[in-house]
This record gives structure tokens, sequence and C-alpha cells, in this order.
């Protein structure tokens, strides 16, 4: 991983991701000295997690994108990133991204509350 300086205060790095298999990125905040206890925390509850994430998140998407990608499935999103915050997962503020197996030019950020996808951008 790569300490991004003091001003931002958080770490670039990629990991496999085991549910998926795929190898991601990943953004964790965090100081250059930070143990990274709640970060290790977090990520375990995502991959805990992630069978019902990822449906929630396919079915938010699939619903808000209809208008843009109207033949879109759900099974066309690939994880990409994930943002790791300092905290519990059940009231924290991230995203996880996705792009897509028909257009791998443009990322979809969904911002997430906890376990609840809120809102989306198409990047790129």
């Amino acid at each position: 991983m790569v300490y991004m300086g003091d001003r931002l205060k958080y770490w670039e790095g990629q990991i496999l991701f085991a549910p998926t298999g795929s190898t991601i990125e990943v953004f964790v905040d965090g100081p250059a000295d930070d143990g990274m206890e709640e970060q290790h925390i977090f990520f375990q509850r995502v991959i805990q997690e992630w069978p019902a994430l990822s449906s929630s998140i396919g079915r938010f998407l699939i619903e808000q994108s209809y208008e843009r990608e109207p033949k879109i499935r759900i099974d066309s999103f690939r994880i990409c990133s994930l943002s790791i915050p300092a905290g519990s997962i059940e009231n924290a503020d991230w995203e996880v991204s996705f792009d897509t197996l028909p257009d791998r030019d443009h990322i979809w950020a969904v911002h997430m509350k906890g376990l609840v996808p809120l809102g989306f951008v198409v990047d790129g």
C-alpha cells in the first residue's frame, strides 16, 4: 500500500477480494502511524456481508440506471474498488465502485451509508 501523504491521510493499494476472486483497488482512511484495526474490522464485515450487499447494491444499480442503460444486467457489474473508512460499518459513509462488462470506460461509484446504497455517480 502507498500512503498518499499527511494532507490527504489515506492509503491506496490493491487486494484480492475473496468473495469475487478478483483484485480490486482499496482506498483506506488513516494517517501514516495508524494501526488500521478499525479498517481491518470494516473490511472483514464487508466480506462477511458481501452476499447481501452485492444483491442490494445490484438491485439499486439496476433500478437507478434503467434510463441510462436499459439493457444492463446485474451480472454485468464487477467490483473494482472499495473505500475503507476507520469506524463501524453500521454508520460509515463509504463507496464501492464497479465497472461493467459492456463498457469498461465507465466506473459506477455507489455511495453507501452503512449497509444501504444511497446514490451513485457514473465516472469516465
